[in-house]
């Protein structure tokens, strides 16, 4: 069995009883399937407003339905809901 600080130093041992908590099982490999560059959905956000503040009264209807947007995906014109 090898010391602490040339385990820290070299990584863990490969022996079927490392000593470090392995119990003498021998893990299994994780075979993962590489995505690809096709696979992946594209995601576009759209800026908010400049002047937008959340504390001011006058720009509540526009930050409740861009928190409409991005929470399904659509306008609530779209969806036929009557807009705020």
């Amino acid at each position: 069995m090898q010391n602490r600080w040339s385990r820290r130093r070299s990584g863990p041992s490969r022996t079927p009883n490392c000593g470090n908590g392995c119990g003498g099982e021998i893990a299994k490999p994780v075979w993962l399937r590489l995505a690809y560059a096709g696979e992946t959905k594209i995601r576009r956000h759209v800026k908010i407003r400049g002047k937008a503040n959340p504390f001011d009264p006058q720009w509540q209807d526009y930050l409740k339905e861009r928190a409409f947007h991005k929470k399904f995906g659509i306008t609530r014109r779209q969806a036929g809901i009557k807009p705020l």
